[in-house]
């Protein structure tokens, strides 16, 4: 495939995914609460991939050495910065997968399987039979195996384009969406609220450019590493059409 044929072939998809008929079917707290049981997955394997680009632009081996790429190094500390030690909007600091976990927790959603599952990591137990064991859908344990995946064996451009295309370039538009169109009021999932609206600002104006810059970078011009960027992106949107397929499949 041509670089423009997989170029116009994300634009469709990205667009097909901000206009997927869940956001509308979010129509009350019960909803709510299972989406975000579902979601609250991909809020934790996201990391997965940041941390994977820390050890391919940082030195993060003993003993340490200086980057290579100082300007790379910075660029994803900071995102590292962001989404392990944000600000939690009450003058402390959260990770932005606990903010996700205690919005969770403030609607009333059931944590049982994500608790459950990071406590299985905590004890040492392999993420993939951790992932078999969580009672969640299977639309969820596929789209964590194809993250996981690529962040542990993806080549780096692949990650980058997972990473890019699939999150820092798409989360804005798509909370932005899920805000307008779900029909639950804000002021009801305050500290949902705040992730989202947190989200959208970081992802728009940080996150996603330094991605972007990131990308630059490291693929430049070179067409191999273009293409395979490219399929990587689409991969990723697609992956996430079928997580949203999955979740809608499941409201009650």
């Amino acid at each position: 495939m041509s670089l423009d044929f997989l170029a116009s072939e994300r634009v469709q998809l990205k667009a097909q995914l901000l206009q997927h008929p869940l956001f509308s079917a979010l129509q009350n707290q019960a909803q709510l609460c299972q989406f975000m049981q579902a979601h609250v997955f991909a809020v934790w394997d996201f990391m997965s991939l940041v941390k994977r680009l820390q050890r391919e632009f940082c030195a993060s081996e003993l003993p340490w050495l200086p980057p290579q790429d100082p300007k790379a190094a910075r660029l994803i500390n900071e995102i590292v910065l962001g989404e392990e030690s944000d600000a939690d909007g009450q003058g402390g600091f959260i990770s932005h997968f606990e903010l996700y976990r205690e919005a969770m927790r403030d609607i009333g959603a059931d944590t049982q399987a994500i608790d459950a599952f990071v406590k299985d990591l905590q004890r040492g137990r392999p993420v993939l039979e951790a992932l078999d064991a969580a009672s969640v859908l299977p639309s969820v344990k596929q789209f964590t195996r194809l993250t996981l995946a690529i962040a542990q064996e993806g080549q780096l451009e692949e990650v980058l384009g997972f990473f890019f295309f699939g999150r820092e370039a798409m989360i804005p538009n798509l909370f932005q969406n899920l805000l307008a169109r779900w029909g639950i009021a804000e002021q009801e999932v305050p500290r949902l609220s705040y992730y989202l609206h947190r989200h959208i600002q970081l992802d728009h104006e940080e996150h996603g450019p330094a991605a972007e810059a990131l990308i630059e970078r490291f693929v430049g011009h070179d067409h191999d590493k273009r293409l395979r960027l490219e399929q990587a992106g689409v991969r990723a949107i697609k992956a996430r059409i079928e997580l949203w397929d999955g979740v809608l499949g499941s409201l009650s």
